[in-house]
């Protein structure tokens, strides 16, 4: 594997980027894109039940085949996806990840919360020169909160 290309599907968008492995433990990202897709648009409110609506699938996966069609360029790609907030709500998330195999090969990981928290984390404290900070990720359909102290995280919602 020459290229890793990571799909991540959020509430309001879904984001792919292509990062070129240089060496045993280091990447450079050459590319970045996000598609605003609405995912989860019409999943309803606390009485219903939440699904992803259909309109909002085929924007999602229309938004993937445009995706698909810049990394294929690149030789050597992995493809690896992640889920949030609003595939892990729908009852239809099933569904959902089997069209994003069918369409790219890649089995989507669906996060919890409690993951979604740590990767939170893990992008700020390996972005910023910080040893300790409070993180607070608003999302389109949840809401994280992390304390790292130390450079460890120590509290996450």
């Amino acid at each position: 594997m020459r290229n890793l290309v990571v799909l991540d599907f959020g509430s309001n968008s879904v984001r792919f980027s292509i990062n070129q492995i240089v060496g045993k433990d280091s990447f450079q990202e050459i590319l970045r894109q996000k598609a605003t897709t609405r995912l989860a648009e019409g999943m309803g409110n606390a009485s219903q039940p939440k699904k992803l609506t259909a309109k909002a699938v085929k924007r999602t996966l229309g938004a993937v085949a445009d995706f698909q069609q810049v990394y294929q360029s690149y030789p050597e790609c992995k493809v690896v996806g992640i889920a949030t907030a609003a595939v892990r709500q729908a009852e239809n998330r099933t569904d959902f990840v089997a069209q994003i195999k069918a369409l790219t090969g890649c089995q989507i990981q669906v996060l919890t919360a409690q993951q979604e928290t740590y990767f939170d984390y893990l992008a700020v404290i390996n972005s910023l020169p910080l040893t300790e900070c409070l993180i607070f990720d608003v999302g389109g359909g949840s809401c994280e909160l992390a304390l790292g102290k130390k450079r460890t995280i120590c509290g996450r919602n």
